[in-house]
C-alpha cells in the first residue's frame, strides 16, 4: 500500500510525522512524506522517500508577519488568530496547487492539522483513503483534561465543550484556506470552516500523544485513537561537542531554556529577561527562532546551544523551560526532569497546563508575563522533591510506550493493512 504523509510547519510539526513514516515503512508499506523543501533531508535521513513543497518555511517564520504572530500575541487570542490566518494566506494558493498535483499517487493520504482540509477535497474527489495524524487532541470534549481551552483535569462539564468547540471554530479559520483553495481548483463549493471542520471530525484519527497524558475522553467517536508518541530514533553517528561536554560535567546539572522555532522581534529583551530571571544557576540556552546566538555573551554558567537532539540532552538537566510544543513538552516528559512551558501561541497552553496538572512541574506562565520574578519562581520550583519524583516516574512510564507500533496497528484496525 502506497501512503502520503502531507506534514506542514515547523520542525516540531515535521519530525512526528516523519517518525511515524518510518515506522510505517519498517511495518512494509511503500511511504512518501510530502512537507516543505526544508525537511529533504530529515526524510532521507530516515529512508523516505520525499516531495518537496515550494515554501521555505525557514524564510517564512523569519518574517515580521510570523514574528508577530509567534512572539508577540500570547497577551491577545485574538491577536493570534488573525495573524495566523494572514500567515496561512500566504502560502495557501501553492499548497492547495501542489496538493492537488498528488492525486492519483498514493492509497492512503495522511495529513496534519494544517492539511486535513485540502486532503479531505482530494481524497473525496480521487476517491482514496484519509487518516488524520495529529500531534494535539482538537477534537471538541466535555473533558478537560483532552480540551484546548482553560478546563481542568477532573472536570467534565458542559461548558468545557462548548469552549473546545469554540477552539475547534478559531482552527478551521486559521487552516482553512488550503482546502477552500483546492476545492475551487476542483470546480467545487467551499464553505470554508464549515468545510475544515468537518474533515476533522469525520476522518479517522490517529493522535501522536501518550494516552497518559491525553487520557482518551469517553465522548470521542470511535475513530479517534490515542497511540503514544511519535518518536526518531537518536542518531547513532551524532556526538556532542566537546566544549558542551565540558560545560556539562564542569559543575552541576544546569537548567535548558528554549523556545524553539518562535521567533520575536526583541531578541535582546528576550536575552535580558533570561539572564536576569537565571540568578546564579547554571543554564544551557537555545538559540533557536529567538536568534538568542546573535545577541548572548557566553559566561562561566550559561551557554548558547544550536539544535542539540532533546532525548540526549533533557535527561542531564536539573530541569527543562521550553514554549509548550507538542514534540518538546514530550521529549521534556519522557526525559523523567521537570518541565515547564512558557507558552507563546496555539496548543502550547494546553501543553503548558497538561505538565502541571500531571504534577510534572509547575504552572505555566504565558509569554507576555514572562519576566525575571516569574522565571526565577518557575525555576525554583525544579527544586521540590515531590515534583522531581513524579516527573521521574512518568518519564520511566512513557518512555515504555511505543506509539509507532500502536499507530501502525490502528491504522490495520482502520482497513489500511500493508499489501
Amino acid at each position: 500500500m502506497k501512503i502520503t504523509i502531507l506534514a506542514s510547519g515547523s520542525r516540531g510539526d515535521v519530525q512526528p510525522m516523519v517518525a511515524l513514516g518510518r515506522g510505517l515503512a519498517l511495518a512494509g508499506y511503500d511511504v512518501t512524506v510530502a512537507a516543505p523543501k526544508n525537511f529533504a533531508d530529515l526524510a532521507a535521513a530516515h529512508g523516505l522517500a520525499f516531495h518537496g513543497f515550494s515554501v521555505d518555511v525557514e524564510e517564512l517564520l523569519r518574517s515580521d508577519l510570523a514574528r508577530s504572530w509567534l512572539g508577540h500575541s500570547s497577551q491577545s487570542p485574538m491577536r493570534e488568530l488573525r495573524l495566523l490566518t494572514e500567515l496561512v494566506e500566504q502560502w495557501a494558493e501553492p499548497m492547495a496547487a501542489e496538493t492537488l498535483a498528488l492525486a492519483g499517487t498514493a492509497d492512503l493520504f495522511i495529513s496534519g492539522i494544517m492539511t486535513v482540509g485540502a486532503v479531505a477535497a482530494l481524497a473525496e474527489r480521487t476517491g482514496a483513503g484519509h487518516v488524520s495524524a495529529l500531534l494535539a487532541p482538537f477534537h471538541p470534549s466535555a473533558a478537560g483534561s483532552a480540551g484546548l481551552h482553560a478546563g481542568r483535569r477532573e472536570r467534565v462539564s458542559r461548558l468545557n465543550r462548548l469552549a473546545a468547540e469554540g477552539v475547534l471554530w478559531g482552527v478551521a479559520r486559521g487552516f482553512g484556506s488550503p482546502g477552500v483553495r483546492l476545492r475551487h481548483l476542483l470546480d467545487e463549493p467551499a464553505q470554508y470552516r464549515r468545510d475544515y471542520r468537518r474533515a476533522l471530525l469525520t476522518t479517522p484519527t490517529i493522535l501522536g500523544a501518550s494516552p497518559l497524558v491525553v487520557p482518551r475522553p469517553r465522548d470521542w467517536p470511535g475513530w479517534v485513537e490515542v497511540t503514544g508518541y511519535w518518536v526518531l530514533p537518536g542518531d547513532p553517528g551524532w556526538r556532542a561537542d566537546a566544549e558542551l561536554l565540558e560545560f556539562l560535567a564542569a559543575g552541576e546539572a544546569p537548567v535548558y531554556l528554549g523556545f524553539g522555532s518562535m521567533s520575536t522581534h526583541d531578541p535582546d529583551g528576550t536575552w535580558e529577561t533570561l539572564l536576569a530571571g537565571l540568578g546564579d544557576r547554571r543554564a544551557l540556552v537555545h538559540s533557536g527562532g529567538a536568534d538568542l546566538a546573535q545577541v548572548a555573551e557566553a559566561t562561566d554558567r550559561i551557554r548558547v546551544v544550536g539544535d542539540v537532539p532533546h532525548e540526549w540532552l533533557f535527561s542531564r538537566m536539573r530541569g527543562v523551560v521550553h514554549h509548550g510544543g507538542a514534540g518538546t513538552t514530550a521529549a521534556g516528559l519522557r526525559s523523567g526532569v521537570p518541565s515547564a512551558a512558557v507558552p507563546h501561541i496555539g496548543d502550547q497552553p494546553y501543553w503548558g497546563r497538561r505538565i502541571a496538572e500531571l504534577g510534572a512541574g509547575p504552572n505555566p506562565v504565558r509569554r507576555h508575563r514572562l519576566t525575571p520574578d516569574s522565571l526565577r519562581a518557575l525555576v525554583a520550583e525544579f527544586d521540590e522533591p515531590r515534583l522531581r519524583d513524579r516527573a521521574a516516574r512518568l518519564g520511566t512510564q512513557l518512555r515504555r510506550e511505543d506509539g509507532i507500533a500502536r499507530a501502525v496497528a490502528v491504522l490495520a484496525e482502520f482497513g489500511f493493512a500493508p499489501s
